[in-house]
């Protein structure tokens, strides 16, 4: 890396002014200036009677004595500057630890490449790395074992790269590459030693540790024409990588404008959250042996004319921190439409969703018990859905927060069960009590019979647990009929009710009381 020399660092050098020649002719001008004054300065004396060598000797003897500053002010000063002024420069630009170039230094190491690259018929490579298992290692083991980590890794790197790959540290534990003239098989190649060296378990204080990196990738000029689109672009693949967990993305055009329609979405979202421009919609749940209505599932929708779907602007919400205003949003219509309804009579449990960044968040669970409290509603009309995926992001936080919810009275169900990854160790475990079978494993219930075994399979593995079991899509008699067989104990789907806003639900909640011989008004 030494062998590429900055702009920064030629104009440091310019600025110190060492140039041997300037020096030389300083000097000694100013060694004739000197001589001249000691000269004047000893025929002005009364030194007459001193010989002619002692005068020569006295004269030798002031010139010296003032020759040393000279050499200081000339020569050794300014080298010392200039060499401090690099040294300053050169630690500005590149890391401490690991002796590589920060990102700016990268930049421009990347602005170099490409002006080489472009003048022949040559691709360059951007890859971000990021070993994002450093966090926790600093949380768990200290930031000496970090350190020790990320020194590692960038050996690691570094032995797999040619002459003039680039390497830097870029935004914290990020590593960037540049691997310059690159053909599409040889960057497959480098790609796969890279992955392989860094996917090897590291042994730190007998300590090992799996590492698990997630790579963005742009090329040079398929995707961009400068540094700053190219790193950019790979960033923006690296952050797909890390929401589609995924170990690698190279980046596609149409990130950039599904990126340009997230921004938008975001500032709608913004002020949709502004605007209260959401309301509550309910989706029946019954009780599959009396066709009660068991409960209702609360279903966020934005009700603008334009307003998106939850199946975009949810995932927009928790990947921004929105999330935080709408999901007390939620709980606070769901409780208070319960208690309106309890008012009424009727005991309509409610099951609200919360998602993965809330199961972090230890004030939702004291929101809700606040907003259960002053409804006086009994705790366990409001069950909390978390989708199994979720719970598996950090088990042992979700476990805990979900077990401070059963604590308090409520109901927890998982949600979409049976897509996720969860082991049956961590099931047994989870504060649960009720699990969702996903729609995806009934809708094909009557022309898979692996389907029809797993749902089977799960209904029976949740009763041994002692959980209840909700099967949801149920969008037709014949599919009704053959979960009737499986015996699940409730069910929810197209078949009994679309998800209804409130008014809707309390006209639909009428008619199906009536129908099923129960009555629908208070008593």
């Amino acid at each position: 890396m030494e062998r590429k020399i900055t702009r920064k660092l030629l104009e440091a050098a310019e600025k110190a002014a060492i140039y041997p020649s300037a020096i030389m002719v300083k000097v000694v001008l100013t060694i004739i200036v000197i001589e001249l004054l000691i000269m004047l300065s000893l025929s002005a004396l009364p030194l007459s009677h001193l010989s002619k060598y002692e005068m020569a000797f006295l004269d030798a003897a002031l010139l010296s004595l003032f020759i040393a500053p000279v050499l200081y002010f000339f020569l050794l000063l300014p080298f010392q500057r200039a060499t401090s002024s690099e040294q300053r420069i050169r630690s500005s630009m590149h890391n401490l630890l690991t002796g590589l170039p920060k990102r700016e230094l990268f930049h421009e190491l990347v602005e170099q490449e490409i002006g080489r690259v472009r003048r022949h018929p040559f691709r360059a490579a951007l890859l971000l790395i990021d070993p994002h298992c450093l966090t926790d290692v600093n949380e768990t083991f200290g930031y000496k074992v970090g350190d020790e980590l990320l020194s590692e890794l960038a050996e690691r790197i570094e032995s797999t790269l040619g002459e003039s790959d680039i390497i830097s540290i870029f935004n914290g534990y990020k590593f960037a590459l540049l691997l310059a003239c690159v053909d599409i098989e040889t960057l497959k190649k480098t790609i796969a030693r890279i992955n392989e060296v860094l996917t090897k378990p590291v042994t730190l204080d007998d300590v090992e540790i799996d590492v698990v990196v997630r790579v963005g990738l742009s090329i040079f000029p398929d995707h961009a024409e400068s540094a700053d689109d190219l790193i950019r672009r790979a960033n923006m693949a690296l952050n797909k990588a890390h929401r589609d967990k995924v170990p690698i993305v190279i980046y596609d055009l149409q990130d950039e404008a599904s990126s340009e329609d997230r921004l938008v979405h975001v500032h709608r979202l913004r002020e949709a959250i502004k605007s209260q421009a959401f309301e509550l919609y309910y989706q029946p749940q019954i009780h599959l042996n009396s066709g009660e209505v068991a409960g209702v599932e609360a279903l966020i929708r934005w009700t603008e004319k334009d307003g998106l779907p939850p199946s975009i602007f949810i995932p927009i919400a928790e990947q921004t921190g929105l999330i935080k205003k709408i999901t007390p949003w939620v709980i606070q219509e769901a409780v208070n439409q319960c208690s309106e309804w309890k008012k009424m009579g009727w005991h309509i449990p409610i099951s609200i969703n919360i998602s993965s960044r809330d199961l972090r968040d230890a004030s939702v669970t004291s929101f809700l018990g606040k907003c259960v409290e002053e409804k006086s509603l009994p705790p366990s009309m409001i069950t909390i859905e978390v989708t199994e995926n979720s719970v598996m992001d950090d088990q042992e936080l979700a476990i805990e927060l979900l077990s401070g919810i059963r604590k308090k009275g409520h109901n927890v169900s998982i949600d979409d069960f049976g897509t996720g990854y969860s082991s049956l160790a961590y099931i047994k475990r989870l504060p649960a009590t009720e699990l969702k079978i996903d729609q995806s494993f009934v809708e094909n219930i009557l022309s898979d019979k692996k389907d029809e075994v797993l749902v089977k399979s799960t209904i029976k593995l949740a009763r041994d647990l002692g959980f209840q079991v909700v099967v949801e899509g149920v969008e037709d008699e014949e599919v009704l009929e053959k979960l009737r067989t499986l015996g699940p104990d409730i069910i929810q789907g197209y078949h009994f009710s679309r998800p209804l806003n409130a008014n809707a639900f309390v006209e639909w909640y009428k008619q199906w009381n009536l129908s099923k011989g129960s009555p629908s008004k208070p008593n």
